[in-house]
């Protein structure tokens, strides 16, 4: 299969929460389990996964530098990832300039992973808009 065959799952956590309020947990979490199955049988690997839950968020061929830093220490820059929950979009005054972000969680645990850029106030830091900023010890490289 090749990365443009699946189905990159972004929700916002107010859609999340309207999804969980229509059905039961057990189907919402059944749905979850699913979804890790079958992008995890893709075969694309190494994957990084949640380091709580084992959750795959990322394919190895997406990511794009390992230089970023994050509350936690290192982290990493991918321009895709999946089975994440966004947060609620602000303005966060970083290293490097003034951003619009969306933090992200893990679908599974819940667990804060990094954030998104959604917009970059510096032209010049244009390149990060519409990537993802996770945590390195938020993650696991499976093989």
């Amino acid at each position: 299969m090749r990365r443009s065959d699946f189905f990159f799952i972004y929700i916002d956590l107010q859609s999340l929460l309207s999804v969980m309020s229509l059905y039961s947990n057990n189907s919402v979490f059944f749905w979850c389990w699913t979804m890790q199955l079958y992008m995890a049988e893709s075969g694309d690997y190494p994957l990084y996964s949640c380091r709580n839950c084992r959750n795959p968020l990322a394919f190895h061929s997406d990511l794009l530098s390992k230089t970023f830093k994050a509350k936690s220490g290192q982290a990493y820059m991918f321009s895709h990832v999946m089975n994440v929950v966004l947060g609620k979009k602000e303005d966060r005054k970083m290293i490097t300039g003034m951003y619009t972000v969306a933090d992200i969680f893990c679908s599974n645990c819940g667990r804060e992973l990094g954030w998104k850029y959604v917009r970059a106030f510096d032209p010049s830091q244009r390149f990060k808009e519409g990537n993802f900023i996770v945590e390195k010890l938020k993650l696991l490289k499976e093989y």
